[in-house]
């Protein structure tokens, strides 16, 4: 049996115990397979233990949900920093465009992340980099929207000097053209 198979049915006896055997018991388990063992695909086995939790709460609604809400934001940050990573590897291999789809995606699927202001910076970043590569008009009002959005959410952000000197040097180009 391959490990994603063998994870299945862990999970899947896990849950099942939860009904038959002490609660903390089959939580120490859960946490043992999930955590101690990581899975080869992350994205499928932790998408299928967020679904199985989630079952599990609907069908004993008066169970410690504490605990199996804190397992849940545990699997949430788990896809969050996978997202981000992915599209930070994305922007420091210079394929910005790929970079740009996947932070994009990122905020659109984690719009309260701690790490939003990290993806809008690198946003920013990317669209000035496309904007002084391609020197359309287009690009250059792409970086100043998504500028505008950075300066807007965070005022007192330390990345806000850097991105006021890209505004002005994509003005400076805007006026000559």
């Amino acid at each position: 049996m391959n490990k994603n198979k063998i994870i299945s049915l862990l999970l899947f006896f896990t849950l099942f115990s939860l009904t038959l055997t002490g609660y903390s018991r089959s939580m120490q388990e859960y946490k043992k397979c999930v955590f101690d063992h990581p899975p080869i695909n992350i994205n499928r086995s932790t998408n299928m233990a967020i679904d199985r939790l989630n079952k599990f709460v609907k069908q004993f609604p008066n169970s410690k949900k504490i605990e199996v809400d804190i397992l849940l934001n545990k699997l949430f940050k788990k896809l969050e920093r996978r997202d981000y990573s992915i599209a930070n590897t994305y922007f420091f291999i210079h394929k910005y465009s790929a970079a740009l789809i996947s932070f994009q995606n990122f905020i659109n699927d984690f719009p309260k992340s701690s790490l939003k202001e990290k993806a809008l910076y690198k946003i920013c970043v990317i669209k000035y980099r496309i904007a002084i590569n391609n020197k359309n008009k287009k690009n250059i009002f792409d970086f100043l929207d998504s500028y505008s959005e950075y300066i807007q959410l965070y005022p007192n952000s330390p990345c806000i000097k850097e991105l006021k000197f890209f505004y002005h040097s994509l003005m400076k180009y805007y006026k000559k053209i």
